[in-house]
């Protein structure tokens, strides 16, 4: 699962959702900063979660 990381995501109640399911079934997860997004803008629900800024090499490493 690719989760984008932006302003809003933290209010977003059915992406914090689908985040809880893929971690409850061990569905690989990689976080992806939008552009002028950080640290501050990632939800609870991404702690030890690997967060990348977006490149289409990531992508491509982490569906590879």
């Amino acid at each position: 699962m690719i989760v984008l990381i932006s302003k809003h995501l933290k209010n977003a109640d059915g992406a914090i959702w689908e985040i809880k399911c893929a971690k409850e079934e061990g569905i690989p997860i990689l976080g992806l900063y939008m552009k002028g997004c950080g640290i501050l803008d990632t939800p609870y629900e991404l702690n030890n979660i690997k967060k990348v800024t977006w490149t289409w090499a990531v992508i491509a490493s982490f569906v590879n």
